[in-house]
């Protein structure tokens, strides 16, 4: 399909720094740490680290302090192997038209769209239900 870096998604980030996810918390941790050691690129939208903020901060069994989160955000973007894509007009029309045609939720649609303006083909995510009712992408579920 493309050798554009696959898109990590939220939960996926998430997992990766919430240790009271066991097996998960394990894999996802693997995935990032292969990004971190420069084997491999990944995707982000500002989304997923908007939606990873508020997770890790407000709704994991041990949240992270915001000036700790912060930091974790601060550094993820600034890190040169994840490529950061940001929504634009053009998404949110998509999103929206993804959102009536495939009934699929606005926020995973809008990632969605903004993955398919940006040639990025591959969701790594747990949650494929959404995902795999969009066209043209590719849906990797680590924890299979």
């Amino acid at each position: 399909m493309s050798d554009s870096p696959a898109l990590i998604d939220s939960n996926i980030l998430v997992y990766a720094f919430d240790k009271d996810e066991g097996e998960k918390y394990k894999r996802a941790g693997k995935l990032l740490e292969k990004c971190f050691l420069g084997e491999v690129n990944f995707s982000l939208s500002l989304q997923n680290l908007s939606e990873f903020f508020v997770t890790i901060t407000k709704k994991i069994s041990h949240p992270i302090p915001m000036d700790v989160a912060s930091l974790l955000v601060k550094k993820i973007i600034s890190f040169n192997g994840f490529v950061i894509l940001e929504p634009t007009k053009k998404s949110i029309i998509r999103a929206a038209d993804l959102c009536t045609n495939k009934g699929i939720s606005y926020w995973d649609a809008l990632i969605a769209a903004v993955m398919i303006e940006n040639h990025i083909f591959e969701i790594i995510t747990e949650n494929e239900k959404d995902f795999k009712n969009v066209e043209g992408l590719r849906v990797t579920n680590p924890f299979r």
